[in-house]
């Protein structure tokens, strides 16, 4: 009787184990450049509500004539969105923090300036970590239209301070 070989198919302990590390090196490239364009994603998110939030404050002010105390009073000119609904009453002033739909950032007025400067800050709620850095802030002074908006880690190295913008002169 002749004794039949037969071999086994498959990969090899020393195959899987190549494919592994390549997979694992490959990954540890792509996942913090991913998370990073998702951070990055959810600020210009923010950014675009913080324009609109200046042009809604400018076109109360314009209506109205007085400046705008409360999320309602904003929401009276352009819906604000914050994730329980469209912002009302029970937001309380702009100096109260809400938060978006999308993304979790707060936003709140962090200006108490009478002149007319409305500054507004957008933070992710979640800050650990560099995503604190992915902040966003503007600004107009109603008295001349001038408005800035600043990006955290594109306008300045790590998170943007009130210092970065330039929404008046300086004396």
């Amino acid at each position: 009787m002749a004794s039949k070989q037969t071999r086994e198919r498959g990969f090899s302990l020393t195959e899987m184990l190549v494919a592994v590390g390549i997979l694992g090196i490959l990954c540890s490239i792509a996942i913090p450049s991913y998370i990073s364009n998702i951070h990055k994603t959810c600020q210009t998110e923010v950014a675009n509500i913080l324009n609109i939030l200046s042009s809604t404050v400018s076109s109360y002010k314009a209506i109205n004539g007085t400046y705008p105390e409360t999320w309602e009073d904003v929401s009276e000119v352009a819906v604000v969105m914050t994730k329980a609904g469209p912002a009302n009453a029970a937001d309380g002033n702009l100096t109260e923090a809400i938060t978006t739909p999308a993304c979790d950032f707060t936003i709140s007025k962090s200006s108490d300036d009478a002149s007319g400067l409305f500054t507004f800050t957008a933070t992710p709620d979640a800050e650990t970590g560099d995503k604190a850095e992915f902040n966003a802030m503007s600004c107009i002074d109603l008295n001349n239209g001038a408005s800035d908006l600043k990006l955290g880690r594109r306008d300045a190295e790590g998170a943007v301070t009130a210092e970065a913008l330039t929404c008046r002169r300086q004396p």
